[in-house]
């Protein structure tokens, strides 16, 4: 097999070779092998041995997880090819109990002050500035400004931001902001200082001391719609504000319900990952670290922090090892019970994920099959992952659900307040939008004058 597979490279080389002194193709093959030794055997070599290393795995019943490292190859025309290959293998465990498990779960509901919070909320986001000519600035008031900071030192980079709404008194203001803008009137300018603390949440700001030089442009008022069926009708789905707030409490029963199904799955595969101790493979490990370094890559660059600069990374991925072992540990569980369960991906499901991650990527379906296409694998792990997903559910299925304890109804309840803080914080963001700020985003805009929250 050796000499076959040596003979056909060296006749595809000879027939592609450009040497002086022979037509292209009648090279000599003694010449050709003299001359191209060293590409012949490496190309030899890169159809022969994961070739057979595929083929014994498969006699062996062996399920490598990334691919081997080859050593001590011995390669000679007249002798048969050997090799040493050193690769990990899924590990063999004892599957452990699975149904009927116990877990935290009980059927959301919504109140009304949920709804209202809501359309506050909504509320917010539609508010309309009108301006205020009849007298200064007090709190309340939106400061239509522009403002440059200058370092006190001297030295570093200046700040300036022109045509920005900055909120007198509000929650989100740098204290500073609002003690030396209140009482201004348009066309009048104030100058004063900010020492931002080491720790302020925008680190292009923080630890720096700057000098402000602000002039108030205009006094705005916010003016927020009524809630009324004109509000509801505003939306352009909705001919009453009844029928706005059943679809508002539709939409929260459902974002209650899916946060409460994750983390009872999620419970789950930690109660079994906790139950189950056995080594995971490395490899895994190290691919699991990768796709959490390339998410939090993400996360940084979408909120405009480089990451290159900000993070220190060996820090974070040494944080991330256990983590990454637990959650490549409980893969391998819900691989297992989906093999005992027979729980496939099907076409069908398949077909639906490509439509879901062609609208998440905004591309087409066909366009993005042609990437799984090229892409050797990615069908698989696509399959794969809908494949996990289905094991979890058949968890949560067959599960014995329990009264959530007072601690876990607070948590909830602190990571719904959350999600509302921020909600308000990008909808006041995204009310600036409609400031002129030039080369400038928003929220970056935003961020030179807005307190960290807690």
């Amino acid at each position: 097999m050796v000499r076959q597979a040596t003979e056909k490279v060296v006749r595809d080389v000879q027939k592609q070779a450009r040497i002086p002194g022979f037509r292209p193709g009648k090279a000599p093959v003694s010449f050709i092998k003299q001359r191209f030794a060293n590409q012949i055997r490496e190309e030899v070599l890169q159809d022969l041995v994961p070739t057979h290393f595929r083929n014994r795995a498969l006699e062996e019943k062996l399920a490598p997880v990334a691919m081997p490292s080859f050593q001590d190859v011995e390669y000679k025309d007249d002798e048969p090819l050997k090799f040493k290959a050193v690769f990990e293998v899924l590990p063999e465990f004892e599957l452990g109990e699975y149904h009927g498990l116990e877990v935290e779960f009980a059927e959301p509901e919504v109140k009304d002050s949920e709804i209202d919070r809501a359309l506050a909320r909504w509320q917010e986001r539609d508010a309309t500035f009108e301006p205020v000519d009849d007298r200064p600035l007090v709190d309340g008031d939106f400061a239509d400004v522009s403002f440059e900071g200058h370092p006190v030192s001297g030295k570093g980079t200046p700040v300036k931001v022109d045509d920005v709404l900055i909120e007198i008194g509000g929650k989100e203001t740098v204290t500073e902001f609002s003690d030396n803008l209140r009482g201004a009137k348009p066309g009048e300018s104030r100058e004063f200082s900010i020492d931002y603390p080491a720790d302020f949440h925008d680190q292009r700001l923080a630890g720096r001391h700057l000098k402000y030089t602000v002039k108030v442009h205009a006094i705005k008022a916010k003016k927020l719609a009524d809630l009324d069926d004109d509000f509801a009708k505003a939306t352009g789905e909705f001919d009453t504000l009844q029928e706005l707030r059943d679809d508002i409490r539709a939409r929260l029963l459902q974002q209650k319900r899916h946060r409460r199904v994750t983390e009872a799955k999620n419970k789950l595969v930690e109660n079994l990952v906790a139950a189950h101790d056995f080594p995971v493979p490395e490899a895994m490990v190290e691919r699991q670290l990768e796709m959490r370094m390339e998410r939090f890559v993400r996360q940084l660059q979408s909120e405009g922090i480089d990451p290159a600069k900000s993070i220190d990374w060996e820090a974070w991925r040494n944080s991330q090892i256990d983590p990454a072992r637990r959650e490549v540990r409980g893969d391998l569980i819900l691989d297992k019970i989906a093999d005992r369960e027979g729980i496939q991906a099907t076409d069908d499901e398949y077909a639906q994920e490509i439509r879901f991650m062609a609208r998440a990527t905004r591309q087409s379906e066909d366009t993005l099959r042609g990437r799984i296409k090229r892409d050797n694998g990615a069908e698989g792990r696509i399959r794969y992952r809908i494949r996990i997903g289905k094991a979890q559910e058949f968890l949560f299925n067959g599960a014995k659900h329990v009264e959530p304890s007072a601690e876990t109804a607070a948590q909830e309840a602190a990571a719904i307040a959350h999600e509302e803080e921020h909600e308000h914080d990008h909808d006041h963001s995204h009310g600036a939008d409609t400031v002129e700020a030039p080369g400038e985003d928003a929220n970056e805009l935003l961020e030179q004058v807005q307190e960290p929250h807690e």
